[in-house]
């Protein structure tokens, strides 16, 4: 659940989707609807408003709450969507962080980039998951953020 600056709340159901609660009227209504089975695992929201439903296994959902447009987040290349998330926050410049099952993301919301942030400091995830590419272990690049986003 997650309480947003407007005062609304905002759900994410496990194989229903993404629903907004007005709490002064009682309202609710259905923002999202997300086909299959699933686990809705992670909330955040960015200044625009836009809404970020992280799904365990599937990635993460943009939900302009205002059109009800839906839009999958992807990587750099536009091609991959982020896997197994488990948790989503949008810290005071913008960035959604994505936490995911071995890994953590960052991503410049306005231009959609991304820093796999496990990659450039995989001391943060080593032995967290044995499934990561023993090429990432070993990788360690001394970088600014700033500068890549």
């Amino acid at each position: 659940m997650l309480a947003s600056k407007s005062g609304k709340l905002y759900l994410g159901v496990d194989n229903h989707g993404l629903y907004e609660l007005d709490p002064a009227s009682g309202a609710t209504k259905q923002l999202a609807k997300v086909e299959g089975n699933y686990l809705a695992s992670g909330l955040t929201e960015d200044r625009s408003g836009n809404i970020y439903l992280g799904i365990h296994g599937e990635g993460v959902i943009i939900v302009n709450r205002m059109t009800g447009k839906m839009n999958w987040m992807h990587d750099n290349d536009g091609k991959n969507r982020f896997r197994w998330i488990s948790s989503l926050f949008c810290d005071s410049k913008e960035r959604i962080w994505v936490g995911m099952y071995g890994s953590l993301s960052l991503v410049n919301s306005s231009n959609d980039r991304h820093i796999p942030v496990s990659e450039r400091f995989p001391q943060m995830i080593k032995g967290v998951h044995n499934s990561i590419p023993r090429q990432y272990l070993g990788r360690y690049e001394q970088r600014n953020f700033h500068n890549q986003l």
